[in-house]
């Protein structure tokens, strides 16, 4: 880019002549040349030519501009000028761009951050509650809301300790606002769900301990109570999460079964509170005094021995880590459940570090003293601690192991195809099944002849030499037959609906010998004459056989059955009032006929084709065929009887004829009351006291009734249409419990007075179907709804 001024240019050629003012004169009108000089004649000599050249041209650029060294420093400066400026604004504009992505990025993860918390804090407003009894636990759908609402709270505590991410901040991040309403609402709710009554059970029980300690008192569970209770209160500094969560979650449970799912989200809360409690109580520090000052002295009564134990137990689980078989051996839930936490003491490594803390028992003997505080012990008789402590230990220990198995299930399948992709994973060499008895038989293997005695039909099953694979001699068997049972399964699995008594054949043919298989292993174990824990491993051996020939079809497939169902209800909701109370138009004759027309209508067409064979007519009502497959669904047996009482009362001389329903009626006459008239239908009666009752038949299209009394002259009741009738009846204030007396009392919801104070004016009739159900009752439509589920 140049800068260079102007500096003149230099004129090369003639100078210019001047041009003569006049020289165009012959192009101005008006004017004429001078008479003189029209007249002179022209010269005969021709003037030469002359053309102007710019010949500084050659010279203007070279010799002129870029020997001008002034302007060429200006002009350089300038452009290192702009450079500098673009770099800058460059750079600026980065910058700006980069802060623009930054907010906006804090931005949008601050609001999914504020309606994931909003979110989960509405579903704790939205939950229904806590269980109504005591003696219920939560439901699965309150767990899940509160473990939303614990993930979120999680999230803020674990952003206000470490700080939240760079792209959250930016001046932006509303975590900290957030974090005390979250917090109080989680554990709100987690007090409503599982804590509150947890806690209260563990004070019960220390307020429940005697003064001094029986020949059968266990001193690890009260003081494992009084442990808990503190940390929970006023040393909640000193909560592990070897320790108290799983001690919270077994008093919350105290026994109920519960499914692993619901399990597994409680375990999660009682985590996350122990967690929580070394940094801060969410609850009251506060303890009961009396309670804790009770419960010490009761643990200073007990022998030395049980507390010298205790205190090795609570080392040793410090030491060592629990073991969970499903958290151990991932995806075995699908097919084998086992949740019980094995604490660490009662583990192979537990075990070694019991062995050598029950030879040196010094150093345990004082306890835990913000547990027992400052209570005289007992005295100790050392040369027999040993041997106390070694025996208290193999009994706790057997035990331990024993409730392992038990608490043992293996999962129940859906149906053929569940069961066989079940199967193959149980069948196969990393089988979840013998994995669990595997983890047993590992654990149980140590230097101790009556715990190697007690679990002797594991071993058998199972031995402990096998320690890097499951399959052996002893089961080999027993899995072959498995193996072919899933093959079995999964053929069977692949035949149409129509082959279901093919493939619940097939399956319990392969069933049978896979049953087999398993008792004759089960020969080999032995006999445990105390627990029984052989039966217990055959029980687990049988149940995928049991469960795979249980989920066999057993008969025809109920889906058609069902399918037909759908379209007869179908026809039932199109149905107008008063059939289906929402609809606001009323059913006309035709619809009644189309449904409940013997032969022809919907309910008996359906019957002919679908039920006769499975549901036979036993005097007046309908039962379905003891054993019969499909077996029906009981409440689609009483939908239908209901419908075809119904339909056999609007019917009653055959198909041909049109629904007609006949009923008599005769007034009793009560407090002032002195006459009643009564039209239905077109039919009209006046009653008396001695007035017989009146028959009457439906259809019709209206309903009159007025009643004369000694206070008033006549009050009036009108119903009009199709369904007068069933709609005056419906609209009584209330049937007595007889179904055949109705009450009327006046107008509707204009009560008449009567004589006696306090008593409307009522009129009752004493009402007979002759015979036909009582269609007239209040909810007969609303009990008679479709039922689509045909069968089961």
């Amino acid at each position: 880019e140049l800068a260079a001024e102007s500096r003149g240019f230099p004129s090369g050629g003639r100078a210019e002549e001047a041009h003569d003012p006049d020289a165009t004169g012959m192009f101005r009108y008006g004017q004429s040349a001078p008479p003189t000089q029209a007249a002179a004649a022209p010269s005969t000599r021709m003037a030469a030519r002359k053309i102007p050249q710019w010949v500084f041209l050659n010279h203007l650029f070279g010799d002129v501009l870029l020997q001008d060294r002034a302007a060429l420093g200006a002009s350089g400066a300038s452009v290192k000028t702009n450079l500098l400026r673009r770099a800058v604004l460059g750079v600026a504009a980065l910058l700006c761009l980069f802060a623009g992505i930054g907010f906006l990025t804090s931005f949008l993860r601050n609001r999914s951050l504020v309606a994931q918390v909003r979110s989960a804090a509405n579903g704790m407003t939205a939950d229904p509650g806590s269980p109504k009894l005591a003696s219920d636990l939560p439901a699965r759908d309150s767990l899940m809301r509160l473990e939303t609402l614990r993930q979120s709270l999680a999230r803020l505590g674990m952003y206000e300790r470490e700080g939240p991410p760079l792209s959250m901040r930016w001046g932006l991040y509303t975590g900290s606002k957030l974090l005390p309403d979250t917090r109080r609402i989680y554990f709100d709710r987690f007090k409503q769900l599982l804590f509150g009554g947890t806690q209260q059970s563990l004070l019960a029980a220390l307020n429940r301990l005697p003064r001094s300690p029986g020949l059968k008192d266990d001193y690890g569970y009260s003081y494992n109570t009084l442990k808990a209770y503190l940390e929970t209160t006023s040393n909640h500094d000193k909560a592990t999460l070897d320790f108290l969560p799983s001690l919270l979650q077994d008093r919350w449970l105290a026994g109920r079964a519960i499914d692993p799912e619901r399990l597994k989200l409680a375990r999660a809360q009682f985590d996350f509170y122990t967690s929580e409690l070394r940094i801060e109580n969410p609850y009251s520090s506060e303890n009961d005094a009396r309670a804790v000052e009770s419960a010490r002295k009761y643990l200073a009564q007990f022998a030395g021995p049980d507390r010298v134990y205790q205190v090795m137990i609570t080392e040793a689980n410090k030491s060592v880590p629990p073991v969970v078989f499903n958290k151990l051996f991932k995806d075995s839930s699908e097919v084998v459940t086992n949740t019980r936490e094995m604490a660490g003491a009662y583990t192979k490594p537990g075990f070694v570090f019991m062995q050598a803390a029950m030879k040196n028992p010094g150093k345990y003997v004082n306890g835990e003293l913000w547990v027992l505080g400052d209570q005289a012990a007992a005295a100790i008789d050392r040369s027999k601690l040993e041997q106390d402590l070694r025996g208290r230990f193999y009994a706790d220990y057997i035990r331990q192991w024993r409730d392992y198995l038990k608490r043992s299930a293996v999962v129940k399948y859906a149906n053929l195809a569940d069961a066989a992709k079940k199967l193959a994973t149980t069948s196969s060499p990393q089988s979840p099944l013998l994995a669990l008895f595997w983890l047993a038989s590992q654990n149980t293997s140590v230097e101790s002849p009556e715990i190697e005695k007690a679990f002797k039909p594991l071993h058998a099953l199972m031995p402990p030499a096998s320690v890097d694979q499951y399959l052996g001699p002893s089961n080999s068997d027993y899995m072959k037959a498995l193996a072919s049972l899933q093959i079995a399964v999964e053929q069977a699995s692949a035949l149409s609906p129509d082959q279901n008594e093919t493939a619940a054949a097939q399956t319990k043919t392969s069933a049978n010998a896979a049953k087999l298989a398993a008792r004759q292993t089960a020969l080999t174990f032995g006999l445990d004459s105390e627990a029984h824990i052989e039966a217990t491993i055959a029980r687990l051996m049988e149940d995928p056989i049991v469960y795979a020939e249980a989920a066999a079809p057993q008969g025809p497939d109920p889906g058609p059955l069902n399918a037909a169902g759908a379209g007869l209800c179908a026809q039932f909701r199109k149905l107008g009032s008063p059939f289906n109370p929402r609809a606001t138009a009323r059913a006309k004759i035709e619809d009644v006929n189309a449904i409940f027309h013997p032969g022809q209508g919907a309910l008996w067409a359906f019957y002919e084709q679908n039920l006769k064979k499975l549901l036979p007519k036993t005097g007046d009502s309908y039962a379905p065929v003891a054993g019969a497959k499909p077996a029906l669904n009981r409440d689609f047996v009483n939908f239908f009887n209901k419908a075809a009482a119904f339909s056999n009362a609007l019917y009653q001389n055959g198909a041909s004829q049109e629904p007609k329903l006949t009923f008599a009626m005769k007034p009793a006459f009560g407090v002032d009351i002195t006459s009643v008239a009564l039209t239905i239908d077109g039919q009209s009666v006046a009653f008396q006291p001695d007035t017989p009752a009146a028959k009457f038949t439906w259809p019709g299209t209206d309903v009159r009734m007025v009643a004369k009394s000694k206070i008033v002259d006549s009050f009036p009741w009108t119903y009009t249409g199709l369904w007068a009738a069933f709609e005056y009846f419906q609209d009584a204030d209330k049937p007595v419990p007889s179904p055949e007396w109705w009450e009327k009392q006046g107008a509707p919801a204009r009560p008449v007075s009567s004589s006696v104070p306090n008593q409307p004016l009522g009129v009752h009739f004493d009402l007979d179907m002759m015979g036909a159900p009582p269609v007239f009752q209040k909810g007969y439509f609303r009990d008679m709804a479709c039922v689509s589920e045909v069968a089961k």
